[in-house]
C-alpha cells in the first residue's frame, strides 16, 4: 500500500508537470507535441485511476480481513472465557439498561425544564396582561376625565354662544338706536338751522331798513344766545 502510494504520488507530480508542458506548448502552438502530451496525459490519467481503484479495494480488502481477525479473537475469547464473557454480556445489558435509564431521566428533565420555562413565559405574560390592564384602567379614568372636561367646555362653549347671541341682538338693537339717534339728530340739527333763519329773519325785519346793518351769521346767532340766556337767567331770580 505504501509502494502504490508513493506510486500514485509520482504520477500526480508527472501529471502537474505534463499540465505544465501542455500550456507551455499550447503558447508555442506545437500541435503535434501538444497531441502526444495529451496522449500520454490519458494514459497516465488510466493508470493514475486504475492504482487509486486498487488502492480503495486493497483497503476495503485490509479492513475486512482486520474485521475477520478482531470477530476470531472474540469468538476465542468467548470460547476461553466463557463466564467471563457471559459476565460481560450481563454488564453490558445492564449498562445498557442503566444508559436507557439515564437516557428517560434527560429526557424526562428536559420535559421538566421546558415546562417550567413554558410556566415562567406565562408568568410574563400574566404580568403584562396584568400592568396592561392597570394602564388600561388608568386610560379609561383619564378618559373619563377629558370626558367631563369636554362636556364642561361644550356646555361653556353653548353658554358664550347664548351669550353671544344675546350681545349681537343688543348691538343690533344699539344699532338701530344709533340710527334713529342720528336721524332724531339731523332733524333736530334741522329744525335748529331752520329756527335760526327764522329768528335771524325777523331780527333783520325789526331793525328795518335804516337800522344798523347785521354782522355775520355766527356773531348775530351768538348775541341771539347770550340775550335769550340773560332773559332766562333773570326770570329764574325772579322767580
Amino acid at each position: 500500500m505504501a509502494e502504490a502510494e508513493k506510486t500514485i504520488q509520482s504520477q500526480g507530480s508527472e501529471i502537474a508537470s505534463l499540465k505544465k508542458r501542455l500550456h507551455d506548448l499550447k503558447e508555442t502552438k506545437l500541435l503535434q507535441v501538444e497531441t502526444d502530451c495529451k496522449k500520454e496525459y490519458k494514459i497516465l490519467m488510466g493508470e493514475h485511476n486504475n492504482l487509486i481503484i486498487a488502492l480503495h479495494a486493497e483497503q476495503a480488502k485490509t479492513k475486512q480481513m482486520e474485521q475477520d481477525k478482531l470477530w476470531e479473537q472474540n469468538k476465542t475469547l468467548e470460547e476461553m472465557f466463557p463466564h467471563e464473557a457471559m459476565k460481560f454480556q450481563e454488564g453490558a445489558k445492564k449498562f445498557q439498561e442503566d444508559a436507557k435509564m439515564f437516557q428517560e431521566l434527560a429526557n424526562e428533565t428536559k420535559k421538566l425544564q421546558e415546562d417550567d420555562k413554558m410556566i415562567l413565559q406565562q408568568r410574563n405574560t400574566i404580568s403584562r396582561l396584568d400592568a396592561l390592564e392597570h394602564e388600561k384602567l388608568i386610560l379609561e379614568e383619564r378618559n373619563k376625565v377629558l370626558l367631563e372636561e369636554k362636556l364642561d367646555l361644550q356646555h361653556s362653549n353653548l353658554v358664550l354662544a347664548q351669550e353671544k347671541t344675546v350681545l349681537e341682538e343688543r348691538n343690533t338693537h344699539l344699532g338701530y338706536q344709533k340710527i334713529l339717534l342720528e336721524e332724531d339728530k339731523r332733524l333736530r340739527m334741522l329744525d335748529q338751522k331752520l329756527l335760526e333763519n327764522i329768528c335771524l329773519r325777523l331780527k333783520k325785519k325789526l331793525l328795518g331798513f335804516f337800522g344798523r346793518p347785521m354782522e355775520d351769521r355766527a356773531t348775530e346767532l351768538a348775541k341771539m344766545r347770550r340775550k335769550m340766556v340773560a332773559m332766562e337767567t333773570e326770570m329764574g331770580l325772579r322767580r
